[in-house]
């Protein structure tokens, strides 16, 4: 795959979402808001604000996996009991039953101080047919460079690493993955109405120029 062909600037969970449809899915760091309460997390679930709760309406079957082992305990009381606690870097400890049709890994692999373990770990649980997708902040993406030459620029707490296709790239092979589908991507838009204009204009900017959006998605295959 040449990777400076991006097909196009997309939105994230309409994307992934499309991709889980009637498929058999496993979904790492599912519970999502990393830096959130237990309580705001419990209730983003509910409220269908974060994309597992999106994604569990349209697979046909579904695991979650999670490391917040407090709201795992919650969840699964309130009838998650497709969510289970785990260490996504340390997958051969996690009873999972495979091959899935498709691996979600959203924005979560720049949270990992061992990215490699977590794909070493999916190995097992994955065919030469099935789709891994990857989304995680695009350290080339034009917006982050202007607040950063701004002063205004901000990284995540839990933040650990940085990618662009490149490394990210770089990263994959080294594992024995291939990328099959390169987009950058967008959350959904805001509802109110200047706020959801401006949105509009970005989207369409990124259209013609996805290489610079914020947000890189990446399919990938293991090809051992």
């Amino acid at each position: 795959m040449n990777t400076n062909k991006f097909l196009g600037f997309a939105s994230r969970w309409d994307f992934i979402v499309s991709k889980c449809q009637n498929k058999k899915v496993l979904h790492l760091g599912c519970i999502g808001i990393t830096e959130g309460s237990m309580d705001e997390k419990i209730k983003a679930m509910k409220e269908e604000k974060v994309l597992h709760a999106v994604i569990r309406k349209t697979a046909s079957q579904l695991i979650g996996v999670d490391y917040d082992i407090n709201t795992v305990e919650a969840l699964r009381k309130l009838g998650y009991s497709e969510i289970l606690y785990g260490d996504v870097t340390r997958l051969n400890e996690v009873e999972l039953n495979g091959p899935f049709d498709v691996v979600v890994c959203g924005d979560l692999i720049e949270h990992l101080s061992n990215p490699g373990g977590m794909l070493e770990g999916l190995k097992p649980l994955v065919s030469g047919e099935s789709e891994i997708i990857i989304t995680t902040p695009n350290s080339f993406g034009l917006l982050p460079f202007l607040r950063y030459i701004s002063g205004r620029y901000k990284e995540g707490n839990d933040h650990v690493l940085s990618f662009q296709i490149y490394t990210l790239g770089n990263l994959l092979k080294r594992h024995g993955y291939i990328i099959t589908e390169i987009w950058s991507c967008y959350n959904r838009p805001p509802r109110p109405g200047f706020e959801r204009l401006k949105y509009s204009i970005g989207i369409n900017f990124f259209k013609i120029f996805p290489k610079l959006g914020g947000t890189l998605c990446i399919v990938a295959k293991y090809r051992p």
